[in-house]
């Protein structure tokens, strides 16, 4: 999960802005939003993804000498298209890991950022 949340944190400022993210033990979730590449042209989310998948697949690879896929090919992406959802979709990635009885307080998780946390 470290693996993961650095390689999340590494592309953050660069690739997009991050407004939070939780790791669990088999899923992500993400809010962010997609950061200018060349004028007029910003990253989009299927290259985010890679970018995420494929530097954490390899540091997880080196480090446990595993050998083929760590990430399924699928994904699930939302557009964010008010405050309302937003928060929605905040609450929920905060307290994942408080539903999935991993903490009592979303500041005790690890693998969770927020920036508005701690």
């Amino acid at each position: 999960k470290t693996v993961v949340l650095d390689s999340i944190m590494y592309h953050a400022g660069k690739k997009y802005e991050l407004d939070a993210c939780v790791v669990m033990e088999n899923h992500v979730h993400l809010i962010l939003t997609p950061l200018e590449k060349v004028e007029n042209a910003y990253y989009g989310i299927p290259e985010l993804l890679h970018s995420i998948k494929s530097y954490s697949a390899n540091r997880i690879q080196r480090l446990s000498g595993q050998r083929g896929s760590v990430w399924l090919g699928e994904n699930w992406d939302r557009i964010i298209r008010s405050d309302k959802d937003w928060y929605e979709k905040l609450d929920y990635i905060v307290n994942n890991p408080i539903k999935a009885g991993l903490v009592e307080r979303a500041e005790d998780y690890r693998w969770l950022y927020f920036a508005g946390l701690k």
